[in-house]
Formats: C-alpha cells, structure tokens, sequence
C-alpha cells in the first residue's frame, strides 16, 4: 500500500471522530510522489502479463475502490469503539454497542464450514487405520505364519 493511502486509513483508524470527521487534513497532491515496484526478475516471460493485469486494476478503478472501502471500514470501527466509550461512560446500551465492537474487530467463531477440510481428514484417517487394523486381524488370525524364518527339528 503507498503511503498517502496507509496515512488515510491511519487517520480513518485513529482520529475519526463519532459523527464520521476529523481533525486532520490530507493534502490533495503529494510532495514527493513515490512509485510502486514488483519484484520480478528480468526478462520474466509472465512480466507482460503482470503488466496488463495491473493496468486493468488500475485503470479499471478497482485499486481506488479497495482504498475507499477499506478506509471506510476503517472509520466505520473507529466511530463504533468511540460510541462504545460514550455509551460506557453514560452507562447505557454498553453491553450491545461492546458486543457489536468485539464481533466487527475480534476473533470470530469457527462454523462447520470453516472445519470442513479438518473433519473431512479426520474421517479419511480413521477409516484408513480401522481398515489397516482389520486387516491386521484378518491376516493374523487366517495365516498360520507364526515366525519369519522357518526352524529345523
């Protein structure tokens, strides 16, 4: 991310205030404009088409699309913690405006569809290790190998 858009969402993060402004100003052009680099080795024969793939982002508007919604969310989670610290304060509707904060900003709880994968494995195992048991069973009950090497009387 380049610095003018880290500096917005640090603004948007930190200093929004509850009514969505803030104190702070962001110059509408930059002093010293800096450009992005990818690290590509020379003569890549996939560099033409990286090329093309970032100038349809860019000039497709999708770059400036994920900055505004990343910055709005930004100021929208900042606006909801301050309510939150205003509404402790006053000490009314706490318990929903800190339940909404924790779920937007905190860790959120594993669904079946998140353990799929996990459980899919754990089935695909225990089914292979009953079936390698039994199969020990079968083949140790049915073989009369009782020892590797043969014994003379």
């Amino acid at each position: 991310m380049e610095a003018r858009r880290y500096l917005e969402w640090v603004i948007a993060q930190k200093f929004t205030r509850v009514d969505g402004s803030t104190r702070l100003y962001v110059a509408r052009e930059n002093v010293f404009p800096g450009l992005s680099a990818w690290p590509i080795p020379h003569d890549a024969p996939y560099k033409p088409n990286i090329d093309r793939s970032i100038m349809a982002i860019r000039e497709g508007g999708l770059y400036e699309k994920w900055s505004i919604d990343v910055i709005g969310e930004a100021r929208r989670v900042s606006r909801a913690k301050q309510q939150g610290s205003q509404g402790q304060g006053q000490g009314q509707g706490q318990g929903e405006i800190a339940a909404g904060t924790e779920a937007d900003v905190g860790v959120k709880a594993l669904t079946i569809q998140h353990l799929q994968g996990p459980l899919l494995l754990l089935v695909l195992t225990l089914g292979f290790s009953f079936i390698a048991f039994l199969t020990e069973v079968v083949i140790g009950k049915y073989c009369s190998c009782t020892s590797p090497i043969p014994q003379k009387h």
